[in-house]
C-alpha cells in the first residue's frame, strides 16, 4: 500500500484521543509513585476486576502505584487472595508438591518437621531442606538464609525469611487463592517480576520490598 493510499489517522488512533491521554497519564502517575509498570507484581498491575486481597476480614486492591498500598472493596462474589499464616504450616502434614530443581521438595518431612533430636548433623544435611537451598541461591548467603526450613518457621514470624517460605508454601498448597506460583514467589525474592522480565534485566530490590509487604500484611492471614 502507498502512503498516499493510508486513511489518515484521528486524533484517538493516534494516542491523541482524551482516553489515550488519560491512560497516559495514570502509566505517568504508577511510574513516578511505584517505578515501572512492568517492574511491579501482577496483583499490582491487574485493572478491571482486579483480585483482591484479605486482611481482617475485609478485601482490598493492590494499587497500580505500589505493592502495599491497598484501597477500597470489591463485589461479591469474587474469590479474594489470600494464603495462610504460619502457624498453618508448623502443624503436622500439610502435604507435599512442588520441586524446585536443586534436588529438593517441599514436604512436611524436610520443610517442616522438627528431626528427633537424636539425628545426626548429616543427616538433617542430606533429609532437611536449608532455605537458601529452597530459594535457589547458588551458594550459602550465610546469616537466617543458612538456616533450615523448620528452624525458620519457628522463629520470629515478623523475620523477612519467615515471610518468604510462608509465601512459598502458600503457593505450593493454594492455588487457587494464593496470585503467584512457586517459581514466582522465587522471582519476587529475588527483585524479578514474575511475568514481566525481559531478557538480562537487572534485579530491583524495591520489588522484592513491596513484595515482602504484601505476602506479611494481606496474602498470609487465614489460620
Amino acid at each position: 500500500m502507498n502512503e498516499s493510499d493510508r486513511t489518515p489517522a484521528t486524533p484517538a488512533a493516534q494516542g491523541q484521543g482524551q482516553e489515550s491521554i488519560d491512560t497516559r497519564r495514570r502509566i505517568l502517575r504508577s511510574l513516578g509513585a511505584g517505578g515501572a509498570v512492568g517492574a511491579l507484581p501482577s496483583l499490582a498491575q491487574a485493572t478491571g476486576s482486579r483480585p483482591h486481597c484479605k486482611k481482617d476480614n475485609k478485601d482490598y486492591h493492590a494499587t497500580a502505584s505500589r505493592v502495599g498500598s491497598m484501597i477500597g472493596s470489591v463485589a461479591a462474589g469474587a474469590i479474594p487472595k489470600h494464603g495462610h499464616s504460619c502457624s498453618h504450616y508448623i502443624s503436622v502434614g500439610w502435604g507435599s508438591g512442588w520441586h524446585n530443581g536443586r534436588g529438593r521438595s517441599i514436604t512436611w518431612n524436610n520443610c517442616g518437621r522438627v528431626p528427633e533430636h537424636w539425628r545426626s548433623a548429616s543427616w538433617r544435611e542430606a533429609n532437611c531442606t536449608r532455605f537458601w537451598v529452597l530459594f535457589g541461591y547458588a551458594s550459602d548467603p550465610g546469616g537466617e538464609r543458612s538456616k533450615f526450613c523448620y528452624e525458620i518457621l519457628r522463629a520470629s514470624t515478623t523475620s523477612a525469611e519467615n515471610i518468604w517460605l510462608v509465601a512459598l508454601l502458600n503457593a505450593n498448597k493454594l492455588a487457587t487463592t494464593f496470585p503467584y506460583t512457586q517459581d514466582g514467589v522465587l522471582k519476587l525474592h529475588h527483585g524479578f517480576n514474575p511475568n514481566f522480565s525481559p531478557i538480562g534485566a537487572s534485579a530491583d530490590a524495591t520489588l522484592s520490598v513491596k513484595a515482602l509487604q504484601l505476602f506479611r500484611d494481606y496474602l498470609s492471614q487465614t489460620a
